[in-house]
């Protein structure tokens, strides 16, 4: 999905919702709701990334084709607190602080070592080592950042359920990016080996978010959230002629406080 096609799609949400939450809702008491509210929240993830050609040479087409094919998405993780404030029962506005692990991985390999014929002489010679070897290999690509999210709600329902969507984005700063090699072993154990990235990634990223779900009440000062989200990093991680924009989509659950 490019930025274009979110941005639509994120519209057609908002306006049906607008639309639903301008009519009169039963039970909506315009003097007495709860304004403040507080927030934990935690979404797991599965995130994967966009790839760009930079720079339109034919080359770089074929090294995004070959990428395609041989990497896949990643289990992520988004998870913060947030605090938010209700300007009327079904509009309100969020901000607080996040954690998320986004990024991608290579499909699973397998690794060639066996026996080999010199044509030469005819005879053979092992290549791999002795003993315990490793069958297959994955790469994982891994992106933290920690961010400031700033988000519209709309709210239509009343007494304990209520539908929630939001529209909004995080201002994302990358704190780590790291590459681990996993090594399948042949006595099937797993080896990890973790290494800083050694690519200048972009440090600022900004990422657009929707988000439609169900809101409970507990009691009337406690409610849960759950609300399906997608993120979509707006601006590219790297400036090199294989670019990419990394993005989310997730399952978010939140516990919320209310406060008069």
């Amino acid at each position: 999905m490019n930025t274009s096609s979110f941005l639509l799609y994120a519209a057609l949400v908002m306006q049906s919702v607008q639309a639903w939450a301008q009519s009169p809702q039963p039970g909506a008491d315009m003097g007495s709701f709860h304004r403040l509210e507080l927030g934990v929240h935690v979404s797991p993830d599965m995130a994967h990334r966009l790839l760009r050609n930079n720079n339109g040479d034919q080359f770089t087409d074929m090294i995004i084709d070959n990428r395609n094919e041989r990497e896949a998405p990643k289990p992520g993780v988004t998870a913060g607190l947030s605090v938010g404030y209700r300007f009327l029962p079904w509009l309100g506005l969020e901000t607080g602080v996040v954690y998320s692990n986004k990024g991608f991985l290579s499909k699973k390999r397998a690794l060639t070592f066996g026996t080999m014929i010199d044509p030469r002489y005819g005879f053979q010679y092992q290549t791999s080592p002795e003993g315990n070897t490793p069958t297959h290999v994955r790469i994982i690509d891994n992106f933290h950042y920690v961010g400031i999210p700033l988000k519209v709600n709309f709210r239509v329902g009343a007494q304990r359920w209520k539908f929630v969507a939001g529209i909004g984005a995080t201002a994302e700063f990358l704190t780590a990016a790291t590459g681990t090699m996993v090594l399948y072993m042949s006595d099937g154990t797993r080896q990890r080996e973790t290494e800083p990235a050694s690519e200048d990634f972009r440090i600022f990223s900004l990422s657009p978010m929707v988000s439609v779900g169900v809101e409970y009440a507990l009691t009337p000062n406690m409610a849960l959230r759950a609300e399906p989200v997608f993120r979509f990093g707006a601006l590219q991680i790297i400036d090199t002629p294989v670019t990419g924009h990394l993005y989310s989509a997730g399952l978010q659950l939140g516990y919320h406080y209310l406060l008069r």
